[in-house]
C-alpha cells in the first residue's frame, strides 16, 4: 500500500496542472532523505532524524489556518548557526515559472519569534543545475501561531530537494538559546495571497511616458504589474531589471532613481528590456523623437530601440554609442522613420547591441547598464536634464535667453531680470556640463569663458526661487 502510495504521489507531483501542487504536508512521512545543516556551525548535512522530526501539530484543532494532524518540526540546539536548516528530498517535481508568470511558493510556520524565513529547491544538495537561489520572506508578524508566508517563483527548473531556513537571521552568528521551529503544508500555486488572508488590491496602474522612474508605479512595477515589463534573449531574473538608486548623480542626469539592467553572458547578443506603458504612444511627424539617457562604465556600444504593436514594429533604430558616455550620463535619440509612423503598446530596449564578438567573448561577468529619462517628444537635440516632460515643456519665447559670442570670444548672456539671482550652465550638444555657476541678483550680462572646441552649445538658466527655466544655444 505504501508504494502505491508513493506512485500515486510521484504521478501527482508531475504536474502543476492542479490549484494547489503539495511538495510537502508531512501527514504521510517523508519520500526519501532528511535531515539538517548547521546544528554545530558546520556546513555538512546529515541524516539528523532527531532534530528534524514529523510531530503532532501544537495547535490542532485550535488554528483556523493549519488545522492538520502533522507537522514538521526543527529543533535548533545551542550552538547551532544563525543560518541552520532542515532538508528533505522531494518526489522530482516540474517548475514552469517566468517574470512575467510567476508561481508561488507557500509554507505556513508556528515560530516564537518573529523573523525572516528562507527557502531553497533544488536538484541536488552540492552544485545544483536547477536552483532557485535563497527565497527570503519577512513578513511573518505572528508568534506562537500559524501563518502561510509566499516565496515568488520566477524562474523554470526540475527540482528533487528542499531546504528551510526558518529564522534566517544574521544578527547572532550562533544561536544561545534552543527553540522549536514547526513548518508546514508547503505548497505551489499561481495564488500570491497568503492562505487565511484576503487579496491585496492591486492599485492604479501609473506606468506610462514620459517616466524617470521617481514615483510609485512606474513602468517597472516588480510586485503589482511584473506582466508590462522584463527581459528578453537571455535567461529571465527578478533582479535583471530594476529601479535603482541613481550610480552617479552627475552631468545631465542628478535624479534619485534610474532603471538597471543586468546583461547575461549567457544570453543572446540582442538580448534587452521590454516595457508596456499604459498609454499606447502615437507616433507622428510632431512625435517622432524617442530620448533614452544611458549610464554605463565601460565603452559604450550600439543600441538599439524597437517600438511594438499587434501588427508589427518599427524595426531595430540603432545609433552608435556615445564615446562621451563612460562613467557619464548621455541622452540617445532614436528617431522613428516617417514609414513607422503609427501607435505602439510596447518598447524594447537593447542598450548593448553588438552582433560580434558574442558577450560571453566581450564581458567577464554579467554587464550593467542604467537608464533614465524615457520621453517621446519633438525635439531632436539631446536633452540636458533627467527631468522628464519638464525642461522642454517650460521652454518658451519669453523664457528663452540671448546669447552670444562677443570680440574677445567669450560667452555673453543676457539675462532675465530676477529678484534672487540663479544658476548658469553650460552644456555640449550630447548634454555633458561644461562648466556651472551662479549669477547674481540684478545682474543683467553674464560673461562666460569661450569652450575650449568648436561646436554647438546650450545654455540653461534657472532661479533660486521659483527654478524657472531659461534656455540659450549658440553655435562656436
Amino acid at each position: 500500500m505504501r508504494k502505491l502510495a508513493l506512485l500515486f504521489m510521484s504521478a501527482f507531483f508531475l504536474s502543476l496542472s492542479a490549484e494547489n501542487v503539495i511538495i510537502q504536508d508531512f501527514e504521510s512521512g517523508f519520500s526519501g532523505k532528511w535531515g539538517t545543516n548547521g546544528d554545530q556551525g558546520s556546513h555538512n548535512p546529515t541524516e539528523n532524524h532527531e532534530l528534524f522530526s514529523i510531530v503532532d501539530n501544537p495547535t490542532k484543532d485550535k488554528d483556523e489556518i493549519n488545522k492538520s494532524g502533522k507537522v514538521g518540526k526543527l529543533h535548533r540546539p545551542a550552538g547551532a548557526a544563525w543560518w541552520s536548516l532542515a532538508w528533505f528530498e522531494i518526489p522530482s517535481i516540474t517548475v514552469e515559472a517566468t517574470m512575467t508568470k510567476p508561481k508561488y511558493l507557500h509554507i505556513s510556520v508556528y515560530k516564537p519569534m518573529t523573523s525572516t524565513v528562507c527557502v531553497q529547491l533544488k536538484d541536488a544538495m552540492d552544485k545544483p543545475v536547477n536552483n532557485t537561489g535563497e527565497l527570503k520572506n519577512d513578513k511573518q508578524d505572528k508568534t506562537n501561531a500559524w501563518q502561510d508566508l509566499v516565496f515568488k517563483l520566477t524562474k523554470s527548473g526540475t527540482y528533487t530537494l528542499m531546504e528551510v531556513k526558518p529564522d534566517f537571521n544574521n544578527s547572532i552568528p550562533v544561536v544561545e538559546t534552543p527553540v522549536d521551529i514547526y513548518f508546514d503544508n508547503i505548497f505551489i500555486n499561481e495564488d500570491p495571497t497568503p492562505t487565511g488572508e484576503d487579496p491585496v488590491p492591486l492599485p492604479e496602474f501609473k506606468g506610462d511616458l514620459p517616466e524617470g522612474f521617481e514615483g510609485a508605479n512606474t513602468l517597472l512595477d516588480p510586485y503589482f504589474y511584473e506582466e508590462r515589463f522584463g527581459t528578453f534573449g537571455q535567461p529571465g531574473e527578478a533582479t535583471d531589471l530594476t529601479v535603482v538608486d541613481n550610480p552617479a548623480q552627475v552631468g545631465i542626469n542628478t535624479t534619485s532613481k534610474c532603471a538597471k539592467f543586468v546583461r547575461k553572458l549567457t544570453g543572446q547578443w540582442w538580448a534587452g528590456a521590454f516595457m508596456m506603458p499604459l498609454t499606447p504612444m502615437t507616433v507622428d511627424a510632431e512625435n517622432k523623437y524617442f530620448h533614452v539617457m544611458v549610464y554605463q562604465e565601460g565603452e559604450p556600444t550600439s543600441l538599439s530601440l524597437k517600438l511594438e504593436n499587434e501588427e508589427g514594429n518599427t524595426g531595430d533604430i540603432v545609433l552608435p554609442g556615445n564615446a562621451s558616455g563612460i562613467y557619464d550620463w548621455v541622452d540617445y535619440v532614436f528617431e522613428v522613420p516617417e514609414d513607422k509612423f503609427g501607435t505602439y503598446q510596447k518598447i524594447a530596449f537593447m542598450p548593448d547591441f553588438v552582433e560580434s564578438p558574442a558577450p560571453g567573448d566581450r564581458y567577464f561577468e554579467d554587464a550593467i547598464f542604467y537608464f533614465d529619462a524615457l520621453e517621446l517628444n519633438d525635439d531632436p537635440e539631446p536633452r540636458t536634464s533627467a527631468e522628464v516632460g519638464s525642461l522642454n515643456k517650460q521652454v518658451n519665447l519669453e523664457m528663452s535667453l540671448k546669447a552670444w559670442k562677443d570680440a574677445d570670444g567669450n560667452i555673453q548672456v543676457q539675462l532675465p531680470a530676477v529678484a534672487e539671482g540663479g544658476l548658469i550652465e553650460v552644456f555640449t550638444a550630447t548634454g555633458h556640463l561644461l562648466s556651472r555657476e551662479q549669477f547674481a541678483a540684478g545682474e543683467s550680462i553674464h560673461t562666460l569663458a569661450s569652450p575650449a572646441a568648436s561646436g554647438m552649445y546650450l545654455i540653461r538658466c534657472t532661479e533660486d526661487g521659483n527654478h524657472t527655466t531659461y534656455l540659450a544655444k549658440i553655435l562656436f
